[in-house]
């Protein structure tokens, strides 16, 4: 049910849509999706290309700020609600049989290099 196949879905207005700050942990019921599973298990589309700043979360409890870094289209976000967060940098899922996804096929012989950054950094006056 989770494996894509070659479609793109805008994540404006909905819970997927997290191009401006907002809590990430919230209700899911509203969503028919999100509500039956209870947590994300998704892949997104990054925007941008080369290696960049993709992600930012900010826990005012505790202060510590996480920025992700990276070259990779996409990244698969899974939440333990509410207890934790994946955030995995990669291709898309199924790109081999996708002709709109960017290709994953590593002919042999040839080199594979992709970087990621996980930062993280604590701001002072929490809470």
């Amino acid at each position: 049910e989770l494996i894509p196949h070659g479609e793109f879905t805008s994540v404006e207005g909905n819970l997927f849509d997290f191009r401006k700050a907002r809590p990430f942990i919230c209700d899911l019921s509203s969503d028919p999706v999100l509500g039956k599973r209870g947590c994300y298990d998704e892949n997104f589309v990054l925007n941008g290309e080369g290696f960049r700043c993709v992600s930012t979360l900010y826990s005012e409890k505790t202060g510590i700020l996480l920025e992700t870094y990276t070259d990779q289209p996409g990244m698969q976000i899974y939440t333990g609600n509410p207890r934790g967060i994946a955030l995995e940098t990669q291709n898309f899922p199924n790109a081999v049989n996708c002709p709109d996804y960017p290709s994953a096929v590593l002919r042999s012989g040839a080199c594979y290099h992709t970087q990621t950054i996980y930062q993280f950094a604590i701001k002072e006056n929490v809470l």
